[in-house]
C-alpha cells in the first residue's frame, strides 16, 4: 500500500519546539531563537546576531506511526572578511525512542559578513 506524504505545519499543530524561546516566520520559514526577539537590538554587531540565532540545541519533538518523515531545512553560513570560506553545513540529527536514527543538512545560504573596521 502505498501512501503520499502529507505536509503538517511546524507552528500551531503537534510540533513542538524545544530550547527555542521564541519562533520568527520568514519567507524562507521558521527560524527558532534562542533568545527573545527583543533583545536584538541590543547586540553590539552581526557576528553576535548571528551566534544568538544559530538554534543550536532546539529540537522538535513529535509523535508518529510514520515510516517516513521529510524535513525540509535551509541553513544559513556566516563567513567573514578574510576567511578562506564558509564551514560546513549544519547538521541535523535524527532521533527516534531516545536513539540516533540518522544525519543529514539541508540547502545551504551563504551569508558574507564583513568587518566594522
Amino acid at each position: 500500500m502505498t501512501t503520499s506524504m502529507r505536509e503538517i505545519p511546524l507552528t500551531g499543530g503537534p510540533v513542538e519546539f524545544r530550547g527555542a524561546l521564541e519562533l520568527e516566520t520568514t519567507g524562507a520559514g521558521v527560524l527558532p531563537l534562542r533568545l527573545p526577539a527583543w533583545t536584538r537590538t541590543q547586540y553590539p554587531d552581526a557576528f553576535t546576531r548571528g551566534v544568538a540565532d544559530m538554534p543550536t540545541g532546539v529540537r522538535l519533538v513529535f509523535r508518529t506511526r510514520a515510516r517516513a518523515l521529510e524535513l525540509d531545512v535551509l541553513t544559513t553560513v556566516w563567513h567573514f572578511d578574510g576567511e578562506a570560506g564558509p564551514l560546513g553545513p549544519g547538521a541535523v540529527d535524527l532521533v527516534v525512542d531516545g536513539k540516533p536514527a540518522g544525519r543529514g543538512s539541508g540547502r545551504q545560504r551563504r551569508t558574507p559578513v564583513r568587518s566594522a573596521g
